[in-house]
């Protein structure tokens, strides 16, 4: 360790090495790039993380489902009541 670790510089130097090592641009190839070039090519220019993003899709799909299905499940639940119903009359 050396008095210079402590500075923001290098860690932002080597969280940005990190990066580019990570999603496998070559660190010749990512010394020709722009800064906005590493940062689209790592996902960092969006605004939510893939994980949320993933999570909101999966959300809106099942939404969408639902709605699609909200006749049909009812039917299915009423045709379970009735059912039910005639095994307690018996």
């Amino acid at each position: 360790m050396t008095t210079l670790d402590d500075l923001p510089m290098f860690a932002a130097e080597a969280e940005l090495i990190y990066l580019i090592s990570r999603i496998g641009i070559p660190l010749h190839a990512a010394e020709q790039m722009e800064l906005w070039e590493l940062a689209a090519a790592g996902g960092l220019h969006r605004v939510e993380t893939q994980s949320a993003r993933d999570e909101r899709e999966i959300v809106e799909k099942k939404q969408e489902y639902w709605g699609e299905t909200v006749d049909k499940r009812a039917e299915i639940m009423a045709r379970r009541k009735e059912r039910k119903a005639e095994r307690t009359r018996r």
